[in-house]
């Protein structure tokens, strides 16, 4: 394996030498996800699927899929392990703290309109790009988001704020957890994964997710309300390229490289929002899960806890040194 990763990075090395894209190329993707997920199916497939096609064959991806290379996908790339990774900044906070500014609620509600905002500010010479990515030896290639979260219960019903009182909820990352606190609800870090196991056993009463991940998570069986309505915020996820490798690529390269990662991200997030409908309206025609909307009166409380939420956000981030301002004013212009 190691020779293989050498003779790989001397084809980098070659290429930053004066390559054209007549010279073959070997890259390495690693990600986080079983090869059946979707943010690999209809994402970083469709991006090496495309890159491929685009530059006939010159570019080969070796993928490895599941953390096989390691869980750290930051150190995973940083080491040279890999030129292409998949980074979820709610599981670095330390590394992307200013990412997190894309899972603040009160500015999306549909996985597109997650995506072109954060988009907006994390491609090449971009705030968040010249703040955070940069400066580590990342390349954003293109984002993938969550639609906006649904609160999904399985013993009391959530009708408005109010319910949310005292409830255990499953809320990851300091956004969204700082969210769910100032609600009167009890924030509890978890993966989706360990969600169906916490309902089962009362450990938390319920999760912040999409819809169309109770069926991917077996959520189905342990969830018996939602309440939408709200741009409760979401995840998000970065495909990333390390910058010496991308330095490395011809100019003509780089364009087919930017032409696929477009391609993947239109198509992810298009894919998302299909799914996420599909998955809202089986629940709505069937007897299973009783969905709460919100109310005009709660959209305005909800709005003060957004606008306070942001605010902090932004505090704590300049507190720690950080352009959370800055980044927060161009997130804020590109939600318009």
């Amino acid at each position: 394996m190691f020779d293989k990763l050498a003779i790989t990075a001397l084809a980098l090395i070659l290429a930053a030498g004066g390559a054209t894209a007549q010279e073959q190329i070997t890259l390495r993707f690693a990600h986080l996800f079983p090869q059946s997920h979707y943010f690999w199916e209809h994402g970083g497939k469709v991006f090496v699927e495309a890159l491929e096609a685009k530059t006939d064959g010159k570019v080969e991806t070796s993928v490895f899929p599941a953390a096989q290379l390691g869980k750290d996908s930051l150190a995973v790339l940083q080491s040279g392990l890999a030129d292409i990774v998949t980074l979820v900044p709610s599981y670095s906070p330390d590394k992307l703290p200013l990412t997190s500014v894309s899972e603040l609620p009160g500015f999306h509600d549909t996985t597109c309109e997650g995506v072109a905002k954060l988009w907006h500010i994390i491609q090449d010479g971009a705030p968040l790009d010249q703040a955070e990515y940069a400066p580590q030896g990342l390349h954003p290639l293109f984002v993938a988001h969550q639609p906006t979260y649904k609160v999904l219960t399985s013993k009391k019903q959530v009708r408005a704020i109010g319910d949310l009182a005292g409830l255990k909820l499953r809320a990851n990352g300091a956004a969204i957890g700082s969210l769910v606190r100032g609600a009167g609800a009890v924030p509890v870090s978890m993966s989706s994964g360990e969600v169906f196991d916490a309902m089962m056993r009362g450990t938390v009463d319920g999760t912040l997710l999409p819809y169309y991940t109770l069926p991917i998570y077996g959520l189905e069986d342990v969830v018996d309300y939602a309440y939408e309505g709200a741009e409760l915020g979401g995840g998000s996820v970065v495909f990333a390229m390390s910058d010496k490798a991308w330095q490395a690529l011809p100019d003509d390269m780089k364009t087919r490289f930017t032409e696929a990662a477009a391609e993947a991200q239109d198509k992810l997030c298009s894919y998302q929002d299909e799914l996420e409908k599909s998955v809202r309206d089986e629940f709505a025609a069937g007897d299973k899960v009783t969905i709460s909307s919100a109310s005009e009166a709660d959209l305005a409380e909800w709005q003060q806890h957004f606008d306070k939420n942001a605010a902090d956000w932004a505090q704590g981030m300049e507190k720690q040194g950080r352009p959370g301002q800055a980044i927060l004013d161009a997130f804020k212009s590109g939600a318009q």
